[in-house]
């Protein structure tokens, strides 16, 4: 999310995944303690604090890109030729994909059912 949006101030990204501030501010913490991120103020707000990536969290992130992209083309190359065929159909359908995701973030969750499911009790 830094990467692509930042710098942020440390509640923005829990209120654009819709987490509790408490688990981004943990996570904000780990990856500061790790060396992975730089925090500075805000010079809109002096109590609040803007947090982005630095070096090292650039470079780590694009080495996670690079694994999990291998990983993911080795799974695509053992599908069998119909499934890459489907999944490359259904291609042109990810930017709807994504920007109904992108609606959907900051909604609440319908609340749990007894059953376990969320929404209608069946």
């Amino acid at each position: 999310m830094l990467a692509a949006h930042g710098p942020l101030r440390v509640g923005e990204p829990a209120a654009r995944m819709n987490i509790a501030p408490s688990t981004t501010s943990r996570t904000v913490d780990l990856l500061d303690g790790c060396g992975r991120i730089a925090r500075r103020p805000d010079p809109a707000g002096r109590r609040a604090g803007l947090i982005s990536r630095n070096d090292d969290g650039a470079a780590l992130l694009g080495t996670v890109r690079r694994e999990t992209t291998g990983i993911l083309a080795e799974e695509i190359a053992a599908l069998t030729a119909d499934r890459r065929r489907l999944l490359h159909a259904a291609l042109p359908a990810l930017p709807a994909l994504e920007e109904s995701a992108e609606r959907m973030r900051g909604r609440t969750a319908p609340p749990a059912q007894p059953n376990g499911r969320a929404g209608m009790a069946i």
